[in-house]
C-alpha cells in the first residue's frame, strides 16, 4: 500500500512537470517561428526594395536612350522605334506608364518657373497655390530680402532681425539662391513650397513655353481659366499647336515666350514593387551633337 501511494504521488508530480516542459517547448517553438517569419519578411522586403531600385535604374537608362534618339515637337518627344512605330511622350509632367509598376514624368524646363529668372511668375504661383495673392507678395519680398546684401526690410519681406525674432536658427544668406530647395528656407514658406515645387526649377530657362506647362501653371499664368481648360483639352487630344494656342489666347512669340521645348528635361522615375517604392530624379539636357547626345546636370536618388 505504501508503495502504491508513493507511486501515485510521483505520478501526481510528473504530470505538471510534463505540462510545464510542453509549455516551454511550445513557447520556444513559437519564438523560433516568429523569428523565422520576421527574417523571411525582412528578406522579402529587401528583395522588393532591390527589385524596385533595379527597375528605377533600368527605366532611367531606357529614358536616356529614348531622349537621345528622339525628335522634339512643340510639347512632346517623338521616338521612332526600330519596328517602325512612333512613341510619343508628353513633356508636361503627366505620368507615362513605362512598365508594370514603373511610371515616368518628363517636364520641359521651359514649362517650369526658373527661380533665378522668373520672380513675377513665382509670385503668382505662390498666390495661386495659397489661394491668397498676399502670400505671393510675401514670398516675392522675402526672396528679395534673402538675396540682397543689405538689412533693409521690404514691406512684406524679412531680414535677419525678423528671422531671429521668430526663432529661426539661421538668417538670410544675402546671396543669390544656389538650389531651388533653398526657397523652403524663406520665413513661413516651408509647407507652401512643398505644395508647388513641382512647377519650379533651378536648371531652367529665362524664357517660357506655355505648351509644356503643367495644368496648374497654365491656370496660374493665363488670365482666363477657360483658356487653360481649352488648351489642356487640345493638348491631351494631340491637337495643340502654336497656332491653336495663339487663336485662344492671342499671346505671341517674344524673347521671353517661345513655343518649343528648351532641351532641358526633368525626368522623374517611380518604381513600386509590393510595398517597396524607389524614386529617382534627374535633369537631362538633350543635345544635337553626335558625340554627346545628352548631358546630365542633376541627379537625385
Amino acid at each position: 500500500m505504501v508503495s502504491n501511494k508513493k507511486r501515485m504521488g510521483q505520478d501526481g508530480y510528473a504530470l505538471p512537470m510534463v505540462l510545464l516542459i510542453s509549455m516551454i517547448v511550445t513557447v520556444i517553438g513559437l519564438a523560433i517561428s516568429f523569428a523565422v517569419r520576421q527574417k523571411l519578411n525582412t528578406a522579402f522586403e529587401l528583395k522588393a526594395h532591390s527589385r524596385a531600385r533595379l527597375l528605377v535604374h533600368s527605366a532611367v537608362n531606357e529614358v536616356l536612350y529614348n531622349i537621345s534618339i528622339a525628335t522634339l515637337s512643340a510639347h512632346s518627344l517623338h521616338i521612332h522605334r526600330q519596328d517602325g512605330t512612333l512613341l510619343v511622350w508628353n513633356l508636361w509632367n503627366e505620368p507615362i506608364v513605362l512598365d508594370s509598376g514603373v511610371t515616368i514624368r518628363l517636364q520641359d524646363g521651359a514649362g517650369l518657373v526658373a527661380a533665378a529668372f522668373k520672380i513675377e511668375e513665382l509670385r503668382k504661383l505662390y498666390g495661386f497655390v495659397a489661394d491668397n495673392s498676399a502670400a505671393g507678395n510675401i514670398f516675392a519680398d522675402s526672396l528679395a530680402d534673402w538675396q540682397d546684401r543689405n538689412n533693409l526690410k521690404r514691406l512684406n519681406g524679412a531680414e535677419a532681425y525678423e528671422y531671429q525674432l521668430a526663432g529661426y536658427e539661421y538668417t538670410p544668406r544675402n546671396f543669390p539662391i544656389q538650389l531651388v530647395d533653398e526657397l523652403s528656407l524663406l520665413m513661413g514658406n516651408a509647407s507652401l513650397y512643398q505644395q508647388l515645387k513641382e512647377d519650379v526649377t533651378y536648371w531652367g530657362s529665362s524664357s517660357l513655353n506655355y505648351l509644356t506647362m503643367s495644368d496648374r501653371l497654365l491656370k496660374t499664368l493665363l488670365p482666363d481659366e477657360a483658356w487653360a481648360a481649352q488648351i489642356i483639352k487640345l493638348r491631351r487630344s494631340g491637337e495643340l499647336t502654336y497656332t491653336t494656342f495663339h487663336d485662344i489666347t492671342g499671346i505671341d512669340r517674344t524673347e521671353q515666350v517661345f513655343f518649343a521645348p528648351s532641351g532641358w528635361i526633368r525626368v522623374q522615375v517611380r518604381a513600386e514593387v509590393e510595398n517597396a517604392v524607389d524614386t529617382l530624379e534627374t535633369v537631362v539636357v538633350k543635345s544635337r551633337r553626335s558625340q554627346q547626345p545628352f548631358m546630365i546636370t542633376e541627379w537625385k536618388h
